[in-house]
């Protein structure tokens, strides 16, 4: 403790005043006691009005303490209250029995020594009543319900009169205990019933003292206990000296009910003054909460009006809670946030007019504002006079504003810092309560929950119309761009850029390096173009522009060229060093408005056809749209809608073109052909839809019906003959396609006797791959046929390595024999390596007799062509098989 406390802090405890009259009292009864029989004896009439006082003392005492029974329903009171009863129903016997003054008659004419009896009945049950009333207060004691309380009060009072009543009554038989013995008119109680009645009331008196006063009330039994105390003691000194100790004894009792009535009656007005302190502050309370209601009411309606747009809806907040604030003082509220250094004004509510400072939109140094003790602290602040207070003296503005109470809060949406403050001209002359401080907080969340709601509006609206990965607009965005534009009749070019070969960046470098190109991309093309034209991403790696005011052909070239620049230089991936850099080419085809198309959707159509013939003529350039290429554009289109309907509408059918063994006529295979019966155009070959399919990679679906079907076709034949062989032809897609082999195994077992014929070119492309394809479709029961050989630039190391079963002959080599000597070189020498590799070789387009007859006699033992006949249907090809087979068995026949 600091040495100024100590000198500062009273040397003893304060000493409550009913303690220092309890002890003067005991002073003076204890210092008179000796000379009170010579003293006694001389009063005359006094002695029966004291005891008669000390009596009406203890019922006053008694009625005290039954009201604040009442007031507090406690059974240590009740104890009490009746402890008092039973020392005033003793003490009237007492006074009503014996002569108290020497030659004076009792008021009862009854035996003296129930006086005797009386005494020891005060001594044991003021004792008692005194021990039950500590004992009952030293434990957590409650409070009892209003009818157990009557209960209780009624049953102990009724206790206490008849307990009291039978001991009176059975005092009056002579002997016992209380001998009389006389001293003039007075008796004395033997001494030892006294000394046990001293030791009883000294137990006691140590028991209630040990226990500590904590009112007027335990100070007055304290008080009582002395008294007895005292009495006992003085009759067990000096018999002849009882007769003072008495009415010492009486004295102290008037004194000590004196006390219990003073601290009763005190604590009856100490409860009724709380009482009323309570009843004011709930009052205050409830005028705070009602007052508060109907603050959280008013704002609860403007809540309730979603019509209200943000505008509207805070500046109604901010009306109506700047009356509510401090009713009969105006105040006006204003909505700022920060930004940098700076407090700009979103909403002032009429402020402006009395503060030119707090326009909207104005921009006030937050260090020079009160806005800056907001920040500081990040909570509530107010002042009822900003100029009287001089913690916030230092801050410029406080010293030149008009406005004096102030009360405001910060609250955040999203990583802007808002600020709510109310003020007013006129100074407060109470401090704004927790309550305004409450109320200013829940305002702040109301503008916070429609700020907030703007914010999240505002960017699910940029996300809606723009990319999320390059941040430009995006095709909505431009859609609507270009549209409007055009309806307003403006000169509108619009160029669409298509990066050349994305998917390589993406395979090689992976898609974050990709993202990171785009974007620099995106970024290198709006850098490029003039004020005012429109850069947006169409999807994928394709970018549109909107160029307006294009005057001429030559202004949009020379804007075009401007943008393919960008692809003049690598661009930069984002990583860590910078030294990374992917180089790209791009595409661009441009439409002009309103020649090329009068609507956006036609303009964009053109653009990309535009778009294509630049890829056609070799990609990196660009190209202004053609009309005469618009129709094998839109032909292309058709094709590429019709090709992806004809499965679905089973358009697809299969033809056979047989494979014959030349020196018999027999049989040997066929080879499933696909054909497109198209519902406008007829019957088409491969060739007029299967390059389209393969370059839009359409063409997986269909090699699988392919597949599927030659299968299931070619059932019934396999079955009659085993060593028969359907193929079906597999194109480069297919090949590099794991699913092929998955398709096959989903045949399962029914794949013997069928074949597939890969063309030499494809073969080639890939070794590696090739034979690890082909490999895989041996082990499923496959055989495989090299089509086409000698068209391509096949190695004869390459060639002796694939794990081939047949090589058939291209057409081209087979149309000269035997009359072109090159042609005939040509064949012979693929026979020639077929037959050393152990290859079985088949000569396709054969179409005469002739020719037939000079591959058998090169070594070719097998051919296809028209010379046997063309490619038909599975119905037509079974006939042909049943007619062929019949008469090869009739040649044999013969033979035979």
């Amino acid at each position: 403790m600091p040495v100024r406390s100590l000198m500062s802090a009273p040397r003893f405890p304060a000493i409550p005043s009913y303690v220092l009259g309890s002890a003067a009292l005991v002073a003076f009864a204890a210092g008179s006691a000796p000379f009170a029989h010579r003293v006694l004896p001389h009063l005359g009439p006094v002695v029966p009005v004291v005891m008669v006082a000390a009596a009406v003392a203890q019922l006053a005492t008694f009625a005290v303490l039954v009201a604040l029974y009442a007031r507090a329903p406690r059974r240590s009171t009740a104890v009490l209250a009746l402890t008092f009863l039973t020392v005033a129903m003793v003490t009237v016997a007492q006074a009503g029995s014996i002569s108290l003054v020497p030659g004076t008659e009792p008021v009862f004419r009854v035996a003296p020594q129930i006086a005797a009896w009386m005494d020891i009945l005060r001594c044991l049950g003021f004792s008692a009543g005194a021990l039950a009333y500590v004992l009952l207060r030293r434990g957590a004691e409650r409070e009892l319900q209003p009818r157990r309380a009557r209960q209780f009060l009624t049953w102990a009072i009724a206790v206490a009169v008849t307990v009291t009543a039978v001991a009176i009554a059975l005092a009056f038989p002579a002997g016992g205990p209380a001998r009389l013995v006389y001293a003039g008119p007075a008796y004395v109680i033997s001494p030892a019933v006294a000394g046990v009645l001293l030791l009883i009331s000294a137990a006691v008196t140590v028991f209630v003292y040990r226990s500590r006063a904590h009112d007027a009330v335990d100070a007055g039994l304290m008080l009582a206990m002395l008294g007895l105390t005292l009495d006992v003691a003085l009759t067990v000194l000096d018999a002849r000296r009882f007769v003072g100790a008495w009415y010492t004894a009486r004295v102290l009792y008037l004194g000590a009910s004196t006390f219990v009535v003073a601290g009763a009656v005190s604590d009856l007005l100490r409860w009724r003054t709380r009482a009323l302190h309570l009843e004011t502050l709930l009052g205050e309370q409830l005028h705070r909460v009602e007052n508060h209601s109907r603050r959280l009411e008013t704002l609860w309606k403007l809540a309730s009006q979603p019509a209200l747009d943000d505008e509207a809806f805070l500046r109604a907040v901010l009306l109506e809670s700047s009356s509510a604030i401090h009713p009969g003082r105006e105040f006006v509220g204003v909505i700022t946030h920060l930004d940098g250094t700076d407090a700009v004004v979103d909403i002032n509510q009429n402020g402006s007019e009395i503060d030119e400072d707090l326009a909207v939109a104005a921009r006030l140094p937050i260090a020079d504002t009160l806005v800056a003790e907001l920040l500081r602290t990040g909570h509530t602040c107010s002042w009822n006079d900003v100029h009287r207070h001089e913690s916030i003296a230092h801050i410029r503005r406080v010293r030149s504003m008009p406005w004096k109470a102030f009360v405001g809060t910060p609250f955040r949406v999203g990583p802007t810092v808002y600020f709510l403050t109310f003020t007013s001209t006129a100074a407060l002359v109470e401090q704004f309560s927790a309550e305004d401080h409450a109320y200013v907080e829940i305002v702040a969340s109301f503008c916070a929950s429609r700020l907030q709601q703007r914010v999240q509006f505002e960017r699910l609206r940029h996300q809606s119309v723009h990319d999320p990965l390059t941040g430009l607009p995006n095709r909505v965005a431009f859609r609507v761009a270009g549209s409007r534009e055009l309806a307003n009749g403006e000169p509108l070019a619009l160029a669409v850029v298509d990066v050349d070969r994305f998917r390589a960046v993406n395979e090689t470098h992976g898609h974050q390096t990709a993202d990171a190109v785009l974007v620099e991309i995106g970024a290198a093309i709006a850098a490029r173009v003039a004020d005012g034209d429109v850069v947006a991403r169409l999807g994928g790696d394709t970018f549109g522009v909107l160029l307006r005011g294009a005057a001429s052909g030559e202004d949009v070239e020379r804007r075009v060229e401007r943008i393919h620049t960008a692809f003049a230089e690598p661009f930069g991936t984002g990583d860590r060093e910078g030294k990374q850099s992917v180089p790209v080419t791009a595409s661009i085809g441009v439409a002009i408005a309103p020649q090329d198309g009068p609507g956006f959707e036609r303009l964009l159509s053109r653009a990309d056809a535009a778009v294509r013939t630049a890829k056609e003529n070799g990609r990196a350039r660009w190209s202004f749209f053609d009309r005469s290429v618009e129709d094998a554009f839109l032909r292309a289109r058709r094709l590429q809608t019709d090709l992806a309907q004809a499965l679905v509408r089973e358009e697809f059918v299969l033809h056979f073109q047989p494979n014959v063994e030349i020196a018999t006529g027999r049989v040997v295979g066929v080879e499933a052909l696909i054909r497109w019966q198209h519902p406008e155009r007829g019957l088409l070959s491969p060739a007029d839809f299967v390059p389209f399919a393969e370059e839009h990679a359409m063409l997986g679906a269909i090699g699988a019906w392919v597949m599927r079907e030659t299968v299931r076709a070619s059932r019934v034949w396999r079955a009659e003959d085993p060593e028969f062989r359907a193929w079906f032809n597999v194109s480069a897609l297919e090949l590099n396609d794991p699913a092929l082999v998955r398709n096959l195994n989903e045949l399962g077992e029914d794949l013997r006797g069928i074949g597939v014929e890969i063309t030499e070119s494809i073969a080639m492309r890939d070794v590696q791959a090739t034979m690890r394809t082909v490999a895989a479709l041996r082990e499923a029961g496959l055989a495989i046929a090299l089509d086409d050989f000698g068209t391509g630039y096949s190695s004869f190391a390459h060639l002796k390595r694939l794990p081939i079963d047949v090589v058939k002959i291209d057409r081209t080599f087979t149309a000269g024999v035997p009359d072109d000597p090159h042609d005939a070189a040509i064949v012979e020498a693929v026979i020639g390596i077929a037959t050393r590799y152990g290859f079985t070789t088949i000569a396709e387009g054969v179409e005469t007799m002739g020719q037939a007859a000079y591959l058998l006699g090169a070594g070719c033992l097998h051919a296809q062509g028209y010379h046997y006949a063309q490619p038909m249907t599975a119905a037509a090809f079974s006939a042909y098989l049943r007619n062929a087979r019949n008469s090869v068995r009739g040649a044999a026949y013969m033979r035979a």
